[in-house]
Formats: C-alpha cells, sequence, structure tokens
C-alpha cells in the first residue's frame, strides 16, 4: 500500500491557519447569536407609535418612527415592530402594551425652579408650619392709590408684628397686575417702591430691630435692616451701600433706600430653605423629591436650574448620594453672585467644574442671574427716552462689576448662563462681554465659544431681528417661555405694539437665521398648555401676539426634546429614543402630532420612565393595564372622569 505525503513544511501553516479561522469564524457566529442575549431587558413599549424624535436638523421631522422600543440596562437597545421587539423579552421583562398611544421621548425643562415651587407648594400644603417660618400678607386690591397701600401696609405692620418671632420673616405682597391685563407688573405695587414712598427705616418703626420685613411688587423689592443685618450673617457677605445700578453705571437716588431692590427675587427664594431648614436637610430633600417625582408625573424626566439658597444643594447631594433622584438635574451655580459683593473675584477663583456629576446630578455652568429684571424695570431699546429713569435698568451693561465678572468667569475657563434675560439690550451687553472675553485671550476662541452652547434664556422683548445673525455667529441658543406672550402685553401697548410685536418669542425668526430654540418648561401641572401657545400665540388674555412667529407642534416637540437636549450640551445621552441612549421614555393620553388644536392642552402623560425604570404609571392607565399606579398621580383641572388627586 502505497501512501502519499504532502510536503508540511510547505502546507502545515496553511492548514493551522485555516483551522484557526474555522475556529474564530465558529465562535464568532456563536457570539453573534447570543451576544443580544446575556441579559434580557427589563422593558418592552410595544403596539404605539414610538417617536423617535432623531432628527435634530431645523425641520418639522420627527425622526424615526417604530412601534415598540426595547430597554436593557436602563438605555433604549433597540426599536422596531411589535412582534420584532416582543421575541427579546425574558422571563422577568415587564411587557407594557400602550395600545396605539404615542411615545416620546423624556421631555427636558432648561429653565425651571423645581426647588422654589416645591418649597411653596409644601408651604402650601403645611400652613401650620409655614407660618412658623414666615408671615405673609397681601395688600388689597381696594387700595387704588399710593396712599392706600402706605396705609394698609402701616396697618399691617402695626397690627401684626405682635406675635411675630425675632427672626421670623415678613413678607408683604403689593398689587402688581395692571388693569385690563392677565400679567405684565409695573402697577400701583411697583410705584409704591420706586417712587420710595416708603424707606427702610420707615418698616423699621413699626417692626423693630429683630424682626426682617420684605415688601415685594416685582421686579421691586424693599427690606428693612433686621432683614439686612439677617442676609449678612447668614451669607457672610455684603452688597455694598447701593447695589441697584441704573443705566450708565449711576445708582438710581430713588432706589438708594430701596433696600437692596435687584436681590429681592433672591431674598424671597432663599430666606425660608437657610432659616428653617438649616439643620433639616433630610426634610428639604424629602420635600424635593416629591416635587421631582410630581415632575415626572407631567411627562418631564431632565430639568435645569440656578441654585439659590445654600441648604438646597445640601438636600440635592444627599439624594444623589442615596441614589433617589427621580429625574435629572443640571444645575448652575448662582451663589457666587447673589452673596458677594466681589463676584468677579469668586468666579476667578472656582475654576472649571462644568459637567461634574453623574446622570442624575451635575454641574451646567455658573449662573448670572438677572442680566435685566422682568417688565417694567428691565433692559430695553423700546424704552423711550423720557422715560429711561424710571423704567430702564441695565445691570449687565459695559464698565459695570458684573458686566466684567462675565468676562472674568468665560476667560477662567467657566461656562457662563445667563439665569434671566428679558430685553434685547441686556443681550446686546452678553454678547459684548463675549467678544471681550475672546479679544483679551487667546484660548477663548470662536469654535470654543460655540462648544460652550451659551445661551439666553425667557425670549421676552429680544431678540431683535438684527441680533439673530450675532447670536447665529456666536453659535448660541435661545430658551423661551409662552409666558412672556402674556407678561410683555401691557408694554407692547405702551412703546408700541406693532413695531416691537415680533420681538417677543420669535421662534420661527430664529430658526430661519439657524438659531437652535428649547423649551424653558412651566410646572409639572401645565407641560403641555405651556406648549401650545407656541403654535396658536394666544396668550392668557386671550390675544393673539405675533402671530407671524407661531410654528408647528413638530417644531414645538423638538424644543421640548431633542433641542433642549442640545442646549444642556447632554444630546449624547438624553433627548431622543436612539439604541445607547437613556431610557427617558413618556406615553402619552393622546398623539399629540395630531390630536385637535383645541384639545392639545389636555395631552398628559400616562407612564414615564425614567433610565428604564417606571417612575410614574397613571392610575386610569394601570387599571387598563391590570397594574398598580407608581408614583405621583396628578390632577388636573378638567378632570372629571376619576379622581387622580394626591
Amino acid at each position: 500500500m502505497r501512501m502519499h505525503f504532502v510536503n508540511s513544511a510547505r502546507t502545515l501553516p496553511v492548514l493551522l491557519f485555516g483551522l484557526v479561522c474555522l475556529s474564530f469564524t465558529l465562535k464568532a457566529q456563536t457570539s453573534s447569536a447570543h451576544q443580544e442575549l446575556i441579559t434580557y431587558p427589563e422593558l418592552i413599549i410595544y403596539n404605539g407609535k414610538v417617536v423617535s424624535m432623531d432628527d435634530p436638523e431645523i425641520n418639522s421631522n420627527v425622526g424615526t418612527v417604530a412601534e415598540a422600543i426595547v430597554v436593557r440596562d436602563g438605555k433604549v437597545w433597540k426599536l422596531g415592530t411589535s412582534d420584532e421587539m416582543l421575541r427579546y423579552a425574558g422571563p422577568e421583562t415587564t411587557r407594557i402594551d400602550v395600545k396605539e398611544r404615542t411615545v416620546i421621548p423624556g421631555m427636558i425643562a432648561v429653565h425651571y425652579h423645581l426647588h422654589n415651587s416645591g418649597l411653596n407648594t409644601w408651604l402650601d400644603r403645611n400652613p401650620q408650619v409655614a407660618s412658623e417660618i414666615v408671615r405673609r400678607h397681601r395688600v388689597s386690591s381696594d387700595a387704588d392709590t399710593l396712599e392706600k397701600i402706605e396705609q394698609e401696609i402701616r396697618v399691617i405692620l402695626a397690627e401684626r408684628m405682635g406675635g411675630v418671632r425675632p427672626g421670623q420673616w415678613t413678607f408683604i405682597y403689593l398689587p402688581t397686575v395692571l388693569e385690563g391685563y392677565t400679567a405684565g407688573g409695573g402697577a400701583l405695587g411697583f410705584d409704591f417702591l420706586r417712587q420710595t414712598i416708603m424707606k427702610s427705616i420707615d418698616i423699621d418703626e413699626y417692626s423693630g430691630s429683630d424682626k426682617p420685613v420684605i415688601l415685594a411688587a416685582h421686579p421691586a423689592y424693599l427690606i428693612n435692616t433686621a432683614a439686612k443685618e439677617w442676609l449678612m450673617e447668614t451669607y457672610d457677605g455684603s452688597y455694598g451701600e447701593n447695589p441697584a445700578i441704573g443705566s450708565g453705571g449711576v445708582p438710581h437716588e430713588a432706589w438708594s433706600e430701596a433696600g437692596y431692590a435687584e436681590m429681592g427675587t433672591e431674598y424671597r427664594r432663599s430666606v425660608v430653605v437657610d432659616g428653617y431648614f438649616a439643620d433639616k436637610t433630610d426634610e428639604l430633600a424629602d420635600v424635593i423629591h416629591g416635587a421631582m417625582e410630581e415632575l415626572a408625573a407631567s411627562g418631564q424626566t431632565t430639568f435645569s436650574s440656578h441654585v439659590i439658597g445654600v441648604q438646597n444643594m445640601d438636600a440635592y447631594m444627599r439624594l444623589m448620594r442615596e441614589e433617589r433622584m427621580p429625574v435629572r438635574f443640571g444645575f448652575t451655580h448662582y451663589t457666587g453672585f447673589s452673596v458677594t459683593e466681589s463676584a468677579e473675584g469668586f468666579y476667578r477663583r472656582l475654576g472649571d467644574l462644568f459637567q461634574l456629576g453623574n446622570d442624575y446630578l451635575w454641574f451646567n455652568g455658573i449662573a448670572l442671574g438677572m442680566l435685566d429684571h422682568g417688565p417694567p424695570l428691565f433692559c430695553s431699546s423700546m424704552v423711550p427716552e423720557e422715560d429711561y429713569q424710571y423704567y430702564r435698568w441695565c445691570r449687565y451693561e459695559k464698565e459695570a462689576p458684573n458686566y466684567k465678572t462675565i468676562v472674568t468667569a468665560l476667560k477662567n475657563g467657566n461656562r457662563v448662563q445667563p439665569g434671566h434675560n428679558y430685553a434685547d439690550m441686556s443681550a446686546d451687553y452678553f454678547m459684548d462681554a463675549i467678544e471681550e472675553a475672546m479679544d483679551s485671550s487667546p484660548e477663548i476662541t470662536l469654535e470654543y465659544i460655540r462648544s460652550l452652547r451659551l445661551s439666553f434664556d425667557h425670549c421676552g422683548l429680544y431678540p431683535r431681528p438684527d441680533q439673530l445673525p450675532r447670536i447665529k455667529h456666536l453659535g448660541m441658543y435661545l430658551a423661551c417661555y409662552t409666558s412672556s406672550l402674556s407678561r410683555s402685553e401691557p408694554w407692547l401697548d405702551k412703546w408700541g405694539f406693532e413695531e416691537h410685536e415680533n420681538w417677543v418669542a420669535p421662534i420661527k425668526s430664529a430658526l430661519a437665521a439657524g438659531v437652535k430654540v428649547a423649551w424653558e418648561g412651566s410646572g409639572p401641572r401645565n407641560a403641555f398648555p405651556s406648549l401650545v401657545p407656541f403654535i396658536t400665540r394666544v396668550n392668557s388674555n386671550g390675544r393673539v401676539i405675533a402671530p407671524d412667529q407661531a410654528v408647528d407642534r413638530e417644531t414645538v416637540m423638538k424644543m421640548a426634546t431633542t433641542w433642549a437636549s442640545e442646549f444642556m450640551l447632554i444630546e449624547d445621552k438624553v433627548g431622543s429614543l436612539e439604541p445607547g441612549k437613556l431610557a427617558d421614555i413618556v406615553v402619552l393620553s393622546q398623539d399629540w402630532f395630531r390630536a385637535p388644536i383645541e384639545e392639545l392642552d389636555r395631552t398628559h402623560a400616562l407612564m414615564t420612565v425614567v433610565g428604564g425604570k417606571i417612575i410614574t404609571l397613571r392610575e386610569d392607565f394601570a387599571r387598563e393595564l391590570g397594574r398598580q399606579p407608581i408614583g405621583f398621580q396628578i390632577r388636573y383641572a378638567w378632570e372629571t372622569e376619576f379622581d387622580a388627586g394626591n
């Protein structure tokens, strides 16, 4: 028998290589077949209209639309047909049949002061405790002259201060809404404080030296000596002799005794937190946790805000460490502006902490606070020269200390976010400061500035048409709310409605100029109603404001999801339903994209998922699914079918 041998020296390596390749091929095929099933998904939402919002461009395209979405390890894993996606279900997978309802990404409120509104709600629900913290009084609407307002204030101070304990605050609210309007400020209460009918020393005469008092008629405030001393002791800071700066950097003499008027809003928001809750961090954390659960119930899964009140940050940190954050919070640091005379020095030392944190709580930049106040005290070119001294208020104009702080903060690596800007001239000054920072430091390039996605908030009476190219050039974003349609109305009537109408939340013009716009948010019970006026341009007074600036509902949803995530520089994590992103998902009560316009404001969330976990399951939807309700149950004013109240 003859044997045939091959040349082993030549063929053996080839044979071995072939065997190795075959082995790898078999392993790869096996790995490919089983890789997807290493772990089963925790959640599959199917039989729906899953609108991914994965097209970030300026258009009305909502992107990929699927029937089902699969969540694994807290992230979106797959989208597809219901049959395809249900194949991946395991024994522990939660399956939710949404019965053809619309599913969207979790909505993002880029300017919502949750801790403030949450505290107010808590105070309303705990009136006995609230009265121990602060006494609140309101001057009656019958006080229709400055003299009557003064008389009522003096009566309150004389008759109701006896039971107030030392250190316990008293808030006295003055009339703020002009007759014939639903919003806007500038009523007699403002005139009373603006004209310095009373001074701090007048309040001291009745309140005593140890009982802090604030008179509030936004955007005007007056505090007494005890309030000033409390603030300086609590925050170890000084606000200088004349912090209220007018046009040209010259203090308004009429404000010199008006109790640090520009900081009034901050006082209201911080004194309760840093007084009563100074040694009650756990209790404050529970208050904030409840507010976040309520926000989730509205379909909002991420929000941003400046933080006023030192204890608020302690409470958030406690919730983060205990892994009890039901929604995501990108906070902006505000304390340097609100409690120190030298904000510039504070931020020079702070350094770059941008995006430090985790997926639930992170540093989103520093907040400038108010570039100007709200109307009628704002920095607007629409104010005629004869009204400058009474109405124009430019806190960040060139050469002012705050303007220099913007330049310093940008040069030192900080992302700077105006927490409040209402009018066009403030926007000009902010952009001037950005360009000055670029001119004075070679590291602050245009590319770097664009990477920060700096922004303006509110869109109250800006941008002017000529500002849009500059905003686009700097790579900036806008954040708008529909409240400006009501708040600006009296001042349009006063100084030229037709001329300035298209300055109010000019979203269509901004998008046409290539400037993206994000939704600011407006609280849990008004989420969808606050979106509708972007489409109708109808304000709370029933008046149509700048109908040429109306946009469609697809654009509005981009403002609340995709573009909002870009505004906060977190588009790689949230804002759309794409594989690999965090599974923040909302099931809607109706199809936002097809429902009749007159019914859009009744859209609400039936189920909210954050990071793959069901945070809210409404009672009516839970009953339909044969499950127990989960989380906070919002009751809306128009509901009659059942009581979902908490």
